[in-house]
């Protein structure tokens, strides 16, 4: 075992990170290990009856502070089988929290397809993200986030 750098999945994407590098009999390079501090590891609880995450991915705007969640959701628009949606946000010193509600719009006699279309709400954090992870509130389970990069 010797004291290296691996690859791993992180909120922010792929990440070369402090690895513990060990060989196995029969296996072809090392196995990289994490070797950060257990308290620089976020790990929300997990809740009985978990359910799937609302929140797929985020954008994260110049300055770390404009903050867009994707999902899947219901049509654009102002008829029957379109919603609208907004997004409220709670944070801490190691995370931040996202929760997205729908506002359904239309009758509510109508009876509506169950497909899904590409959604996505925007909005100011306070302070900027910095090092926290955002995590979906519905799951609490944390939400690969990107940065927009200026157009140049």
């Amino acid at each position: 075992m010797r004291q290296g750098s691996g690859v791993f999945l992180t909120d922010r994407g792929p990440r070369r990170l402090s690895a513990w590098l060990t060989g196995f009999a029969g296996v072809h390079g090392p196995a990289a290990v994490l070797a950060v501090a257990s308290e620089q590891i976020f790990s929300p609880p997990i809740p009985a009856g978990r359910r799937p995450p609302f929140v797929h991915s985020a954008l994260l705007g110049p300055g770390g502070r404009v903050l867009t969640v994707r999902f899947t959701g219901a049509a654009a628009g102002h008829g029957p089988c379109t919603a609208g949606y907004s997004v409220r946000v709670a944070s801490s010193g190691a995370a931040v929290a996202v929760a997205v509600t729908e506002h359904p719009r239309g009758s509510g006699n109508v009876v509506c397809l169950t497909v899904g279309y590409p959604r996505q709400v925007t909005t100011t954090l306070p302070v900027p993200l910095g090092a926290r992870v955002i995590v979906d509130a519905v799951s609490r389970t944390a939400v690969a986030a990107t940065a927009s990069h200026p157009a140049g």
